[in-house]
């Protein structure tokens, strides 16, 4: 749920926040559910690992600690919130 959804390629991809990747994507479509976004990576060894970002409270509640570093490869998953 985003305004331009599927790869995006990323300068320099390591150590690019997930706040970033969002804007590279174009942002929110109206309809995203910005408290559960799904981050999926691959860690070195094949141990596949899923963790849930709440983007309010990066944004809103102003607090950067919780904008995860991306890593090459991690897949970002915006669900849409049911209306």
């Amino acid at each position: 749920r985003v305004s331009k959804p599927g790869p995006v390629a990323l300068p320099n991809a390591e150590g690019i926040k997930l706040t970033e990747a969002i804007q590279f994507a174009g942002g929110f479509a109206p309809s995203a559910k910005q408290d559960a976004i799904r981050v999926s990576r691959t860690e070195p060894g094949g141990k596949k690992i899923q963790v849930t970002v709440d983007y309010q409270k990066i944004g809103t509640a102003g607090n950067a600690r919780a904008d995860l570093s991306l890593m090459s490869g991690d897949i970002i998953y915006v669900p849409e919130r049911m209306f």
